[in-house]
This record gives structure tokens, sequence and C-alpha cells, in this order.
């Protein structure tokens, strides 16, 4: 919630009251404006202060303040008369208030004419009355329309009707008429000419196509399709035009062989997906690259590049809106835009996008009086190609409009023209053919359709209907036609599939990697998944396929299954950041003092032999005692040894706690401190004391990427946190194969029967490339593609780790430590007077021992430190 407050100290602009009430109105909106009028110039002359309240962040508050100013901004310039000035662009005005949310939130639904206060309905009942006295193409459908604008009436008398409107306004003929006018009277103006194939004109057709019209009646008819079925009919045909606008460099143009600008190439990427094709698809790949390489937040690249910036605005705005990532292999999609950091800006909680670029930039430039367009302010453009215009393409990418409501009639969780079947309730959105008409509703669901013509209405498609079929003299074979006519499409006669079903890559993540080649519905060869996307469960597998692995599953401890108990062991067993917290672990007459269960001391403050009093408890002499590294602590004493500082071992041998051993043997002995085994031979560890962050690991000294969480395809591996490719030829390799010039062999080599320190790599036995890896608690190390890499080992709960200086008794001489007494109260080990470091206990253990039991201690730092850097976890590395 964003509270903005009447006595928060106002900008250092802010001079004067008319400045203060202009600096107040931006930042609170027009309706706080309203309650300011009765106390500007008191403001802040005392400390009482009001507020307004805004329930969302301050971006949406900010954003939602400026939507309302510019919709007071129409209501004062409307006077009743059913236009804002330029009755040209009504549509646009109507749109704004329809588009208007319910919230602030982005998700929230259009307000609609349901949502509107009895003055605005009436306001935009006017104006929806005289677009239909003023677009003679809406009240006769044998009337040439002009495009653009009825293009746009359509869009907002569609939104108008699906939210609620009255069908009477008043008007020459119904809105559901004008609408059904309209769409017939624009479907009859589609080119056919050479460099206008599918597009539109400003009226009549022409042989060279406009891009800038055609996006409007492509809005127009796609908004009409959730009230006229079959408005959409043409839509599929204009991908052809856009064909024809785009240019070289991936631009689209206002005209066929035209320079490339921004405003058409957004307009190409939003009626491409209009008319139905993927985000993914290459031609919209192409326009969408060009915006990327182009990206402008605040300007228009090409042709009428001044004039045309709000409109770009609006039209790149619902280009992103509706290309999102779609799985089908593209690289540019809307979340490879935005270049704005929010938090630089003021809005850390705001995620950098290509909406927040623009809306940032129509926050500074909106006027005073709530206006864009109209005049110059911080920069911004006086007008596009009106002002009335400007004002409500700001308006309306500010809103996210798409250019009509989002509709549900079916109630099944899908709007507008993301559901496949409006009609019918089908939220599934089941589509065999991919023609995206919903199995619910396809007269012909087994062919592609999109225009479900039915001559003779039989509720049987013309592509199913009447089975007209002549041999080619060829095989059954994938493409879309029965060859060998035995009215089955791309099957045998047998009913086999002509496509044999082998393994394939689909081209996503985790258990969605994997599929088999497939005959699709129009005759190319696909890879169906064999799994889809399921819920992430703790496995190891990345069952939801968005690239990670078991997220939000491990427990406290970073592995899956339950978190461990604390136990009385001075460690952190629940990873809770407390260490031997919990109380009843010792069993009846024990205490937990410094990782011991320990009996309380007798009134003389004596204990058995070995043990000593401290805070009341007996407990060893090594109890709570870390030693220096190669060093271990002597039970009887309590003091750190290192047995090897006085031993002198020949050459080529080594020590190992006092003891000599032979070069070879350290498989079975160990090595010192410090040093490693390699192939049976103690060297220098060079990954002791390097530190690789929460996704690194050590590699002989060096740190890389972890693979632990990171997700791959089929037919790839991770190698240093990144997926790279692992096909030979077109299959992965199975167990016990390699491939070897792209084809799948036995590896002969089986690791058994290497040598001890050696593993396979490329067929031959090696040294294993893990013997100079470090991998962090809960990963493994595994040999990938020659390389040692570490892996996620966290799927069953692991045996937990026993810290040396708990493993036997150790002397004094570390950091002293604290534990429990089994009533939650920690205990603090103190230094015995007159004691110093490695000194026996023995002679200093005093009979006035300190038994208050009830002082609290802090935890012990060495061990916490311990703790942290053995169960730190990792995050992938995002690009």
């Amino acid at each position: 919630m964003i509270v903005y407050s009447l006595c928060d100290p106002p900008e250092p602009s802010v001079t004067t009251s008319k400045d203060a009430f202009r600096f107040w109105r931006i930042r609170m909106g027009t309706y706080t404006v309203r309650a300011l009028l009765s106390v500007l110039g008191v403001v802040c002359l005392s400390t009482a202060s009001w507020a307004q309240e805004c329930e969302g962040s301050r971006f949406e508050c900010d954003v939602d303040a400026a939507i309302e100013r510019g919709l007071d901004f129409l209501r004062a310039s409307e006077r009743q008369r059913g236009d804002f000035g330029e009755p040209g662009g009504t549509f646009l005005g109507v749109l704004s208030f329809l588009e208007k949310r319910t919230g602030v939130g982005w998700d929230a639904p259009a307000r609609g004419y349901r949502g509107m206060d009895p003055a605005d309905k009436a306001l935009v009942q006017r104006m929806v009355k005289a677009m239909i006295e003023r677009d003679a193409a809406l009240q006769n459908p044998a009337a040439v329309p002009n495009s653009y604008i009825t293009g746009g009436n359509l869009m907002a008398l569609s939104a108008f009707i699906a939210t609620g409107g009255p069908d009477n306004v008043g008007a020459p003929a119904l809105v559901t008429t004008a609408i059904a006018n309209g769409v017939q009277a624009l479907s009859g103006t589609q080119g056919h000419g050479a460099l206008n194939n599918g597009g539109w004109n400003y009226q009549r057709p022409e042989n060279i196509g406009d891009l800038s019209t055609t996006q409007f009646a492509v809005a127009g008819l796609s908004a009409a399709s959730n009230i006229i079925r079959g408005a959409e009919a043409g839509l599929p045909g204009v991908a052809n035009f856009l064909v024809q606008t785009t240019n070289a460099d991936g631009g689209a143009a206002y005209r066929p062989n035209q320079g490339s600008s921004s405003s058409m190439t957004a307009s190409a990427v939003w009626c491409y997906r209009l008319a139905g094709v993927p985000a993914g698809d290459p031609r919209v790949q192409q326009n969408l690259g060009w915006l990327r390489a182009n990206w402008r937040y605040d300007e228009s690249l090409g042709n009428f590049a001044a004039r045309s910036v709000y409109y770009y605005l609006w039209a790149v705005e619902k280009a992103m809106a509706v290309s999102g990532q779609d799985g089908l292999g593209g690289t540019v999609y809307a979340e490879a835009f935005g270049d704005r950091v929010p938090a630089d800006l003021g809005y850390p909680e705001e995620s950098a996008s290509s909406y927040f670029d623009i809306a940032y930039t129509l926050l500074q430039w909106q006027s005073p009086n709530g206006s864009w367009g109209y005049r110059t302010h911080n920069g911004s453009p006086t007008s596009g190609w009106t002002s009335q215009s400007s004002h409500a393409f700001a308006l309306l990418t500010l809103e996210r409009s798409l250019g009509g409501v989002c509709l549900d009639p079916d109630e099944d969780g899908r709007c507008g023209f993301d559901d496949n079947c409006p009609h019918v309730f089908n939220p599934d959105q089941a589509d065999e053919d991919f023609d995206g008409v919903g199995d619910a509703c396809d007269n012909c669901p087994k062919r592609s359709n999109r225009g479900q013509a039915d001559v003779d209405r039989d509720l049987i498609g013309d592509a199913c209907d009447r089975y007209v079929c002549v041999p080619d003299g060829g095989p059954e074979v994938c493409d879309g036609i029965d060859n060998d006519c035995d009215n089955m499409i791309d099957v045998n006669q047998d009913g086999s599939p002509v496509v044999e079903p082998t393994v394939c890559a689909t081209g996503m993540l985790g258990q969605c990697g994997e599929g088999f080649k497939a005959c699709g519905p129009d005759g190319t060869i696909i890879c169906r998944p064999d799994h889809g996307p399921g819920d992430e469960i703790c496995d190891g597998i990345d069952n939801d396929c968005d690239g990670d692995v078991d997220e939000g599953k491990l427990n406290a401890c970073g592995f899956c299954g339950q978190t461990p108990i604390d136990e009385c062991n001075g460690l952190d067993d629940d990873c809770d950041g407390e260490v031997d917290e919990e109380v009843g672990t010792c069993g009846l007459g024990l205490h937990c003092a410094l990782g011991e269960c320990a009996a309380v001391c007798n009134q003389s403050g004596d204990c058995a032999e070995g043990e000593y009093c401290t805070r009341g408890r007996c407990v060893s002499l090594c109890a709570g005692v870390e030693c220096a590294p190669g060093a271990s602590c002597d039970p009887e004493t309590g003091v750190c040894t290192d047995l090897c500082v006085d031993v002198v071992c020949a050459e080529g041998e080594y020590c190992v706690e006092g003891d000599c051993y032979t070069q070879g043997e350290c498989y079975e002995t160990g090595c010192g401190n410090g040093q490693r085994c390699v192939q049976g031979i103690c060297e220098t560890d060079n990954c002791v004391g390097v530190i690789c962050g929460e996704s690194g690991f050590c590699r002989d000294g060096l740190c890389s990427f972890s693979c632990a969480g990171v997700s791959c395809g089929y037919g790839e591996t991770c190698q240093d946190g990144l997926c790279q490719p692992t096909l030979c030829g077109e299959v992965s390799c199975a167990d016990g194969e390699r491939c070897v010039e792209e084809v799948c062999v036995a590896d002969e080599c089986d690791a058994e029967f290497c040598e001890e320190g050696e593993t396979c790599v490329d067929g031959e036995c090696a040294v294993d490339p893990c013997e100079r890896v470090t991998c962090p608690q809960h990963q493994r190390c595994e040999v990938v593609m020659g390389t040692a890499q570490c892996a996620a080992d966290w799927f069953e709960e692991p045996t937990p780790i026993v810290d040396q200086q708990h493993a036997a008794p150790e002397p004094w001489g570390g950091a002293q430590g604290d534990g429990d007494d089994g009533d939650g109260q920690a205990i603090d080990q103190p230094m015995i007077p007159g004691r110093t470091m490695g000194q026996n206990p023995d002679d200093n253990v005093s009979a006035d021992c300190d038994c208050d039991v009830n002082d609290d201690a802090p935890g012990s730092t060495t061990a916490m430190t311990l703790m942290a850097l053995l169960l730190f976890r990792r995050r992938r590395p995002r690009a």
C-alpha cells in the first residue's frame, strides 16, 4: 500500500502555491485535487495531514493516477456532443473509458460499460450513437468503409456490447447490427492485388496495401469476432500481406518497398498474432528482432517518426503483450525487452520490461492538465497525427489495452482471441489440428480449417465433407494429403503412423524435453513430448519444465525429506541457526552442554576423572574444543596435539597421525592437512580456502558454476552451469555407449576394471577428473563429457555430518563453545581461572565452580560460521 500525504515535503522544483497544486495533482490524481481545492493555502501549516491511500505498488498507483487524470481531460473535452473535438478518432476515447481496469493491478479486468458510473455511461452512449451516425459502413454494409475509422469503431462497439452496453442507443441502427454491417463492409474491401495480398487501404482496395489501415481493420474484425461469428474469417490471409511489407532487415514498412519503421514493425507483429501466427514463427521473429535491435521507448524510427510516437507506443505495447515465450524455438520474445532499471528511477519493486520503459516515459510526458500531445511537457512530442488521438493512444498504452474487452462467455477461463472456442466450455483448449478452432466447436477437428467453411450447413466442414481423392501413385507420406486414398491422411492402411516414432528433442526443458517424431496436422514432421509439465516434487527432476530442479521443495538443510531433529552433538542438525536448542534429547538425568549429554556436578563441583565442571555440568576435557587443522584432542589431557610435529619421514614418505607412509598408500591412509590423494599420491589441494559462492564449486583451485538444480532439455547436458548439446547424430547415446563420429558405439571401457583413482574417459581408463574437485554439501561429482561437474545429491536424507572436534575428545585450544542444559537456556564455557591455552584442565579445576545455569550466552560464532559454509545452497545463474 502506498500512502501519499499532503504534508510530505514536495520536490525541490515546487516553489509556489500554483506549483504545489500541480505537484499534488500529479502525485495523487484529480480525484484528490478536488479535495485539495478547499484547503489550498493552509497545506502543511500544521502537523495534521490528509492522505489518499492506493492499494498497490508505488508504480501501479502512479500509473493509475495518471490514467484518471487523462480520463478527466476527456470528460472535460466531450461537452455533451458525442466526441472529443475530433470526430474521426471517437472510438479511441470510447476504448479509453472501457479499458480502464477495475483496480491498479496489471492483471485486473477491464471495467467495461458495467463498471462505469452513470455519468460515464451516458458519455459513452453519446459517443457510440455518434460513431454509428457518422460511419456509413455501420449503417449500410454495401457502403465503402474508411478502414481506419470503421476498424476502430468495430473495436469500440464490440467492447461496448460485450461488457453490457445497451444495443439501442438511439442511433440509425442497433449496435450489434452496426457491428455486423461494419464486418461485412470491411471484409469486402480486403485486398488481393500484387502488393496487397490480404491487406487494406483507406477505402477501396488498391494494388499496394497500407499496413497502418490494415492494423485497424484487423483489430476491428478480431474484436468483432467476439460478437459476430466468422468476423475473423479473412484474418489468416493478412499474413501474406505482412510478408510483403517486411524488408530484408526484418523491419516492416508502411507500404511494400518502403523503409522500415518502428510503428509499422510493431503493427506487423500485432497483426501476425491476431492472424493466428505464433510469436516463435520465423516471420514474427524477423519483426521482433528488428524491434529489439532498434528498441525505443520515447521516440519512433523511420517514416513519419516525429508524428507517430504515441501511435507507435500503443502498437508496440500491444505487440509485446501477445508475444511472450511460446516454446517454439524463437530467440526474441517480449521478455527480451526492457532497458530501464526501475530501482534507479524510484520503483525498486518493479521488474524491467517494455511496459515499464514506455509507461515511465508517459508519466513524465503528461501535462499538468492531464493531457498528452496538446503541448510540450518534459520533452514530450506536442502531438502525433492529432492531439486527441495522441492523448488516447497514451491512455490506452498505460491501460494495457488490446483494443477490446477480454471476454469469456463460456466461463472456461479463456477469453477473447485466447479462447479457441469462445462459446463452448472447453478449458483444456484441445485443438488436434492446430488450426486455432477448438475441437469442441470445430466442424472438422482433424483437419486445419480456421475459416470453418460449411456451404451445405450440415455441420460438417467442407474440409471434411464429400470425400474426394485422386491417388498420386506413391505410398502414404507425411504431407497432409491422403496419398493412397484409403480415407486416412498421413496414416498407413494398417493404421500405423507414416513417421517412425523415434526419440527426438522437443526443445523444452526437464521431463518435457524428450519426445517422439510424429506427423503433424499440417503435413510436417513434429516432435511430440512424452510428458507434459506437472507439479514439482523433490526427486531431482524438473517436473514442471521451467528450467529449475526441485525449486521450493528442499527442506531447511537443503535436501529432500523431513528436516532432521536437533540432537545434543554441538551441531545445528535442523539448520535453524541454533545449536542443541531442543529439550529432552539426552534422557533422564542428563542435560545437553557443549555438545555432550552431561550429568549435574555435585555440590563440591567435582566430576569424574577426565571431566570438569562448567556451569553446573560435568563434561569431558575436550567438550566444545576446536583444534587447529591437522591437530587432534587428547581426551586425557585436553591438549590439542599434532602427532606429526616431531616426526621426520624418509624421502618419498609422508606423515599421517604420527606414522610414516609410502606414496601410493594414501587411498587407505589419507593425506596430511591441505592435501588430497590423487592416483595414490598426496598432492597440494588447491581448493583449500577457495570459496566459490552459492552457485559454484572448486575444480583444481578455480571456481566454476555448479550444475545442481540446472535443468536441460533432451540431447543436452550441463557443463559448468550451462546446457551444452550432446546429441550423437540425432539421438542421445544409451548407457554403456559413447559417440564416435556422430555414431553411438559400445563403450568397451568398464570403470570397475580401472585402477583406483581412475575412471572411463573417452573410452579409456584415465585419471578421475573428480579427484581434484570439491563439491558443496548435498552435491556429488560426476564426469560429464570428460570434465568433472557437481550435480544434485539431495534426493534422500544424508547421514548427519559429524564435526571432527566431536568425533573424538579434543583439548582446549580452540574457540569456546556453548550448549544447552535441557531447559532451553544457553550455557557458556568459561576459561578456568589461571589456565592458559593447551594446559591440562585438571591443574586448574576449582571447587568454586560457577553453577549459575540461568545465565544466557551468545551462540558459538565459530560453529555457526562452519554450518553456514557447509549448508550453503546454490541458485542457477541466469543469463
